[in-house]
């Protein structure tokens, strides 16, 4: 079974259009991608492989995006519930250097 990793530092997240430049390079997914949560969602839902999706500095992300670091966690959650292949989980980086 292959399994894609993908850490994802919320402290790197500074701004909504970052934000979808910096995922699209995490996922490594060339195709199409509209920037936009729709367009994540749609990413997402088209992984037949599982994919973990690692997040960090959860509290950076909110910091930097408010309501938008949000919405783009939920996304992150539902699409974990709609698609079995996405797995996403927050890490806090304090247990993350132990």
């Amino acid at each position: 079974m292959i399994i894609i990793k993908v850490v994802l530092d919320g402290k790197d997240m500074k701004n909504k259009d970052y934000v979808h430049l910096y995922i699209k390079h995490q996922l490594d997914n060339n195709e199409y991608y509209g920037n936009n949560l729709d367009a994540l969602w749609d990413v997402l839902m088209s992984y037949s492989s599982k994919i973990e999706i690692r997040l960090l500095n959860k509290e950076s992300l909110i910091a930097n995006l408010e309501d938008y670091g949000y919405a783009l966690i939920d996304l992150f959650e539902d699409a974990s519930k709609e698609n079995k292949n996405v797995i996403f989980e927050i890490h806090n980086t304090r247990e993350e250097k132990q």
